[in-house]
């Protein structure tokens, strides 16, 4: 598994974006290229083009911004594929630091969330399960092909 960029953007040519936002937003404002996410290596799972990742990011930054402070953390609980993109681009448009996390086994759901609960990141563990398990029942369901 792993994402790589489509052909079109491998092109090496230069630019004057000194951020990840400003790059983003230079790629997004052409409408060809993105993201692509291979299973085994080489089998096309998912694409996610330059503008479709920036309008993705820019709100979740939305709601990143109403719900926690500039400069707060974010726990980023993806399993592997693009959603983890929309996710870091999205902390970086809201001015959040970004924690990439690898997401617990559902059936080990009960004893590592206090270890996600802990006093470091001081999250509600109800509101924390919650989204875990919306967000397993959501990549369960995209992994049989449901939408």
């Amino acid at each position: 598994m792993g994402v790589s960029m489509s052909a079109d953007d491998q092109s090496g040519s230069t630019t004057a974006a000194a951020t990840l936002i400003e790059l983003l937003e230079e790629r997004a404002s052409a409408p060809r290229g993105g993201y692509e996410f291979l299973q085994d290596g080489n089998k096309l799972a998912a694409d996610l083009s330059y503008p479709d990742l920036a309008h993705q990011a820019r709100a979740i930054a939305a709601q990143l911004q109403q719900q926690v402070p500039f400069g707060s953390r974010a726990l980023l609980l993806y399993p592997p594929g693009l959603s983890f993109l929309s996710g870091f681009f999205g902390c970086l448009y809201a001015g959040v630091v970004a924690v990439p996390v690898p997401p617990p086994d559902s059936a080990r759901l009960k004893r590592t969330l206090p270890r996600l609960g802990s006093a470091h990141y001081r999250h509600d563990s109800q509101r924390i399960t919650r989204m875990l398990e919306e967000r397993l029942a959501i990549s369960a369901m995209a992994s049989y092909g449901y939408r």
